[in-house]
């Protein structure tokens, strides 16, 4: 998919069926993101001077369990995530390489009070 700027590639199988757990399982590779654009898109409020206003390069597998009885997630997997982020301006550079992420039982909150 083009956007942003740059191109997200998603492999990945979905699990939605009733008597298996509700899963999100992928592969996922981004190209020349820029962050502040994609999130831009989904009409959030974004101080200019923040930490998204950078450029991703990324590659990595992404798995998540989500709980069909509340708002968790189950399981949240990051594995061989190679990632490059870059501030448009002030050039400050991240770069992690093979970095996992394991995370059971996360709680998530969308409400603005």
């Amino acid at each position: 998919m083009n956007t942003a700027n740059g191109n997200l590639l998603l492999n990945g199988l979905y699990n939605g069926a009733e008597n298996l757990p509700l899963y999100l399982k992928s592969d996922l590779a981004i190209s020349n993101l820029d962050m502040m654009d994609f999130l831009t898109q989904f009409e959030m409020e974004i101080d200019t001077a923040s930490i998204f206003d950078a450029v991703l390069n990324s590659s990595m597998y992404a798995e998540v369990q989500f709980s069909r009885e509340d708002i968790v997630f189950d399981t949240f997997t990051l594995r061989d995530c190679d990632i490059e982020y870059v501030g448009k301006v002030d050039h400050d550079t991240i770069t992690t390489k093979a970095l996992s992420l394991n995370l059971k039982n996360v709680n998530y909150n969308l409400d603005r009070d």
